[in-house]
């Protein structure tokens, strides 16, 4: 009679969940269905998963991200290649240095003229000479891989026509060395200056980012043709090598520069450009 009167009353109260119910249907043996919290019961309501906006919203939002970094990651390698350079800058001062020692402080020459002849040989270079002192124990082409490359160089680049990334300024301070000859010109003379000759060490350029491995002073080939259009002067008329040699804009707007008393410097391009008494010793 229990039994039957508490089936009877579960038919005509299917949702009731008072005390005496739960005991008769446990007195019985009849399941008693979980008790479910409000909070499980909105969220069991509720569709699982993510809408269409929401999906959308979350790629835009790592797609930003994404590009941040990526700009970030740019801007590092592209500073970290300008501290590259200045450093490989500054480890050729230490090497100039070393073979001024060793030669009553002369530079090297830019390369030498055979005996009796105008034709160059440019055996060996001055980036040559330089490194057989930094790196005395290595091959040639490996000494010149390790100490004469600006980072940022390409040797299929646009920006190179030859060499590994830093000029020597031709003309003026690195000549040519010839035996017999010893004119006023690059080509065939004593060769290149003395360091301590240079009445203004602090302004005046030894090495340079480069197109070549030497980039032509303004003196010897002055500068008429504007090849960028931004109204300064910046190829010479003899040859059809941009910015004579020299790559001002490798690093941004600026070129890293060594200078006579040693140190390197990140001129700005327009500088680079129209101060021409940073080509003359003198």
């Amino acid at each position: 009679m229990v039994c039957a009167s508490a089936h009877s009353a579960g038919r005509q109260l299917p949702r009731a969940r008072s005390a005496s119910a739960r005991i008769a249907r446990r007195s019985c043996g009849a399941p008693i269905p979980p008790r479910r919290s409000p909070a499980s019961r909105h969220h069991a309501t509720c569709h699982e998963g993510f809408t269409l906006v929401e999906l959308l919203v979350v790629i835009a939002v790592i797609a930003l991200l994404a590009g941040l970094v990526l700009t970030a990651i740019g801007r590092a390698l592209r500073q970290s290649r300008t501290a590259q350079c200045a450093s490989t800058h500054a480890q050729l001062g230490h090497g100039l240095r070393l073979y001024g020692i060793s030669h009553s402080h002369f530079l090297p020459p830019f390369g030498y003229l055979l005996p009796g002849s105008n034709s160059p040989t440019r055996s060996p270079f001055w980036s040559e000479a330089i490194s057989a002192f930094l790196c005395p124990t290595l091959g040639q082409g490996e000494r010149l891989h390790k100490t004469v490359r600006c980072p940022a160089w390409s040797a299929s680049g646009p920006q190179s026509v030859g060499g590994r990334g830093i000029a020597c300024s031709f003309g003026e301070v690195f000549r040519y060395y010839s035996p017999t000859s010893h004119s006023d010109g690059p080509f065939s003379g004593p060769g290149s200056i003395q360091v301590i000759a240079v009445r203004r060490p602090a302004a005046t350029m030894l090495l340079m980012d480069g197109r070549a491995s030497y980039a032509y002073t303004v003196r010897w080939w002055p500068r008429v043709y504007d090849w960028d259009d931004d109204g300064l002067a910046d190829t010479p008329r003899h040859t059809s090598w941009i910015y004579g040699g020299g790559a001002p804009f490798r690093h941004g707007d600026r070129c890293n520069v060594l200078y006579a008393d040693g140190h390197v410097g990140a001129v700005r391009a327009r500088q680079w450009l129209t101060d021409n008494d940073a080509w003359r010793p003198d």
